[in-house]
């Protein structure tokens, strides 16, 4: 199970000011050093995370945060990286002292209420002169000489309220059909390997009970060859998906991983939605291509090379492009439209926050894979499999 992306896990942050016991905590739910623990206040720099198999739940992921009041210059960067950690987060373990909230710790259980995440109280009683505080969903215990059963108690309970499990072809593949996927290989994909969205889609498959057929042939007449009756549903690469379409029956039912992916993590109908912001843009709209994880750009990149000359040529101008990349989605006031990448290594919780931040802004937002079949024209085909849109 510690294989299992951190993308499917289900995510637990631990918030606090600095000296609470949050790595404490953690240490004790995990059962190992993972954070170091002193008394000296800002020991936890940088979040850390950790990938465990918690019994009753799965897999999860902790993320151990920096202390909310650190006032050092430095440690300002880091409440605020502390902070962004809640647009991923699935529950919050606040760690408290045994004392009234400080100033910090009231804004976070603000935040945590403003986006509706639950919220566990831990109560760290390590002196037992300090004021009773008494929290609503809390638990109470010295961290350092109590079991913390009760929280794997609490965090079962949230889990079972809060998870929903959700598979990359769920509502569009039944028991014992037949899915053909098209993953041409080129520059930009990892050696020795298939990239994440295709091992996902094989597994769903397998786990559905049907077949897959696997194929770098993007000319599906010849593809049809190989089979007796037609498949049920095709998937292709979003790069090639308009030769795949030109050269399938319109019977056919055709998607694309990018399409199947964006549905998974976030919200399917705003990302199409936020496509046809391309038939309103003007020569000066900014547009932001935001890419989740950082890696080394090729020749032939997709969000360096392809997207832009795509971008050129449905505008019929050069675009106003600018880049981020990374976990931090930034200031995104100047953009007319936002171009995100597939988020396979986002949980669903962190895509939709983003695309919920974009739309509280009023800018629209897509991905990849939904703009690559707008501008080649085949949205609507590569859409039409779905009853919700």
């Amino acid at each position: 199970m510690n294989k299992t992306p951190n993308s499917l896990r289900f995510t637990i942050g631990i918030f606090g000011s600095t000296n609470a016991g949050k790595s404490t905590l953690l240490n004790a739910l995990v059962g190992e050093s993972v954070s170091i623990t002193s008394s000296v206040k800002g020991t936890t720099t940088d979040s850390v995370k950790k990938a465990y198999e918690l019994e009753g739940v799965g897999a999860v992921l902790f993320i151990d945060t920096a202390g909310l009041d650190d006032e050092s210059e430095l440690g300002k960067e880091r409440v605020k990286k502390a902070v962004t950690e809640i647009d991923r987060v699935d529950l919050a373990i606040v760690v408290l002292k045994n004392e009234a909230l400080n100033e910090q710790e009231t804004t976070l259980v603000k935040k945590l209420k403003e986006k509706q995440i639950e919220t566990l109280f831990v109560i760290n009683k390590f002196d037992e002169s300090l004021v009773n505080l008494s929290l609503e969903n809390s638990v109470s215990l010295n961290l350092l000489k109590d079991s913390v059963d009760e929280i794997y108690t609490h965090i079962k309970k949230i889990f079972d309220k809060k998870s929903e499990k959700r598979e990359i072809f769920d509502g569009v593949l039944g028991e014992n059909e037949l899915v053909v996927l098209i993953t041409p290989i080129d520059e930009a994909a990892p050696k020795g390997r298939m990239i994440l969205p295709q091992t996902q889609a094989l597994r769903d498959i397998l786990d559905k009970k049907s077949h897959a057929f696997v194929s770098q042939n993007t000319n599906i007449d010849e593809l049809l060859a190989n089979f007796s009756k037609k498949p049920n549903l095709i998937v292709a690469d979003s790069q090639y998906i308009q030769e795949v379409v030109k050269t399938s029956p319109k019977e056919l039912k055709i998607t694309t991983f990018s399409i199947l992916m964006a549905r998974l993590k976030g919200d399917l109908k705003g990302l199409v939605d936020g496509a046809n912001m391309l038939d309103r843009l003007k020569e000066n709209d900014k547009i932001l291509i935001a890419e989740a994880c950082s890696h080394r750009y090729v020749e032939g990149d997709i969000a360096r090379t392809k997207i832009p000359k795509l971008l050129e040529k449905y505008l019929g101008f050069k675009p106003n492009l600018t880049y981020t990349c990374g976990k931090e989605f930034g200031d995104i006031d100047e953009f007319s439209l936002i171009i995100h990448c597939g988020g396979c290594m986002l949980n669903r919780k962190t895509m939709l926050n983003r695309q919920q931040t974009a739309k509280n802004k009023n800018i629209a937002i897509t991905n990849y894979g939904v703009l690559i079949s707008k501008t080649q024209g085949v949205l609507d085909r590569v859409i039409e499999i779905f009853d919700e849109l």
